[in-house]
């Protein structure tokens, strides 16, 4: 389920954002699920399906992430010097969302840490007699 999340999300950032997204970027520390670029936003961004985010984050989660943040051959994809704290982004199901993505990535900051995200997004619902 949570490969499909993924690529639920990846829908919805292509159709915001084209051609400044970038899917499944490798870096040294590995695989980052979305890479924003674009010359006013530099974004690590990761799909999680875990409904936990509603209420808090999973330390594991934010160190992974971080790592991706910290990776040169991503800060270099993304043209910018080591010393950039990139932001992050973490993309969470939830059916309470007022929209399938806001506006606004940046809305719900994670405050323990500088620079953390975390959006919710409405799933589709398939209605009964379809």
């Amino acid at each position: 389920m949570s490969k499909l999340f993924e690529l639920y999300v990846l829908g919805l950032l292509k159709d915001r954002f084209g051609k400044q997204l970038n899917f499944q970027v490798n870096g040294n520390y590995g695989y980052l699920d979305f890479l924003l670029c674009s010359d006013n936003l530099k974004m690590i961004t990761d799909a999680k399906y875990k409904h936990r985010y509603s209420e808090e984050y999973k330390s594991a989660d934010i160190r992974q992430i971080s790592g991706y943040a910290r990776d040169k051959a991503i800060l270099d994809k993304l043209k910018v010097s080591y010393e950039t704290v990139i932001d992050c982004l973490i993309i969470y199901p939830d059916q309470n969302a007022q929209e399938e993505l806001s506006e606004s990535l940046k809305s719900e900051e994670i405050h323990q840490f500088a620079h953390f995200f975390k959006l919710p997004v409405k799933l589709p619902v398939v209605k009964a007699g379809y």
